[in-house]
């Protein structure tokens, strides 16, 4: 019984394990590509080469799909929220995983990277 329940879990795991590794489509929005244009509208490319573009979860990320691109962009955004000084839950609690890419792109646009920005959480 207890052999059973986990060849289940296993088998979600595997499942889950091939979606992430799963090559991002041509019609697919590239999350990582329209964050980092954000950010350079707020005038940070000079930063970006080493704050965002070399960072492991945006290098991971980079070829995947929408889907495990918001989930690594969520690890980066959360790590980096969490180093201010300052409150950043409801930011934090806004990076959610279960959400259409699309949906998860206007929220990081209008609530998560101008609060990054203002915190000046975008650095080396």
């Amino acid at each position: 019984m207890v052999e059973k329940a986990v060849d289940g879990v296993v088998k979600l795991m595997e499942a889950g394990v091939a979606a992430y590794n799963t090559a991002r489509q041509p019609d697919e929005i590239d999350i990582v590509k329209e964050v980092r244009a954000e950010f350079v509208s707020y005038g940070l490319s000079g930063v970006l080469p080493e704050a965002f573009d070399n960072n492991r979860f945006i290098v991971e990320a980079a070829d995947k799909t929408s889907h495990a691109q918001v989930y690594n962009l969520n690890r980066w955004m959360n790590l980096q929220l969490s180093a201010s000084e300052e409150d950043t839950s409801v930011e934090r609690y806004s990076l959610i995983y279960d959400i259409k890419p699309s949906d998860w792109l206007t929220i990081a646009k209008q609530r998560i990277i101008p609060r990054m920005v203002t915190l000046g959480l975008v650095k080396i």
